[in-house]
């Protein structure tokens, strides 16, 4: 299963976000305020969806006689042989 970066764009976005909302609020500059809140929220959605995945159960497929893993296209186990499908 592919990881890709997974928390490293959530938390620059979290944190350039809290940085822009607080100087938005600091210099009165409305835009940076928003700016900011509206990537604290992508932040969050980011940090929802990846514990989400993470909570997920992965089955691992095992041979019937050994139980040992295989790997989903595997068509022999590669510990004792046995055929798989």
């Amino acid at each position: 299963m592919n990881q890709g970066l997974g928390w490293l764009p959530v938390i620059v976005v979290l944190v350039l976000g809290i940085a822009m909302a607080w100087s938005g609020t600091n210099g009165n500059n409305m835009w940076l305020l928003g700016f900011g809140v509206f990537e604290i929220i992508i932040g969050l959605l980011g940090v929802y969806a990846i514990s989400k995945r993470s909570r997920q159960k992965v089955e691992i497929k095992r041979c019937p006689e050994c139980d040992e893993p295989v790997a989903s296209g595997d068509e022999l186990c590669p510990k004792c042989g046995f055929k798989l499908s």
